[in-house]
């Protein structure tokens, strides 16, 4: 199998946010739980379309019209409510009610380990039909977003462009990275054993055709365009 390329992008964690609010019209948020950071940062830097948050253990569970129960007196086009975001069932009247032509999928330290664990938190384990394997969860996200950005989505892993560079980082425990163009910074000690999610989710992505991009002066944020997209041509001109 080749090795999946991920290419380097001007800027900042920031610059990559504002530029994608320019071309998305509905952002849908996985494993959101109560974290609002990354939806207070989208409307920081100009987005201003539909953001729905999706949690199996947090947020409202509708009995009826979704839209109407579930949407949030303290935020404008905000919604958070109970469903999962790998299954159709629960993304589909996302999608039909918007509509929309560049669709995100966003995630804040939650791919490698909410989104795919056996868990709901400490004390709560989730029903068989929540758990998704890797291989289908890349397959109902490709069929249902353009783009995708992915904040601390390696775990315990610090991921950074290769081209990334910070007083001291040479210093900091780094293992073979799977990937090229990418930099895979060990702080914890588990050399390599916990990378297995995000690897497994990157390759299926990159058999589908998913591009990878990464910031050139921050850490941990990963974005992903299906092809040269108006996303790509965006973040990358």
């Amino acid at each position: 199998m080749a090795k999946v390329e991920f290419k380097t992008i001007k800027g900042k964690s920031g610059d990559i946010i504002q530029k994608l609010s320019q071309v998305g019209d509905l952002i849908v948020e996985g494993g959101m739980g109560t974290n609002g950071t990354l939806m207070e940062w989208f409307r920081e830097e100009g987005y201003s379309g539909p953001y729905v948050g999706m949690d199996l253990f947090n947020g409202k569970e509708p009995d009826g019209d979704w839209y109407k129960e579930t949407k949030s007196r303290d935020h404008e086009n905000f919604w958070h409510y109970k469903g999962n975001c790998f299954l159709a069932e629960d993304v589909k009247p996302i999608i039909q009610k918007f509509s929309p032509e560049n669709p995100t999928f966003v995630t804040w330290d939650a791919l490698s380990n909410a989104l795919f664990g056996r868990k709901l938190n400490l004390w709560n384990k989730k029903r068989k039909s929540d758990r998704i394997p890797v291989e289908a969860a890349v397959i109902k996200l490709n069929d249902t977003f353009n783009t995708q950005l992915h904040k601390s989505p390696a775990d315990v892993y610090t991921l950074a462009s290769e081209e990334y560079y910070e007083d001291g980082i040479e210093d900091d425990p780094k293992i073979e990275s799977p990937f090229g163009g990418l930099n895979v910074f060990d702080f914890k000690g588990f050399k390599g054993a916990k990378l297995g999610t995000f690897r497994d989710f990157v390759y299926k992505s990159a058999e589908l055709g998913w591009l990878f991009l990464v910031p050139k002066d921050s850490i941990d944020m990963v974005v992903m365009t299906k092809g040269k997209n108006e996303s790509y041509q965006k973040l990358t001109n």
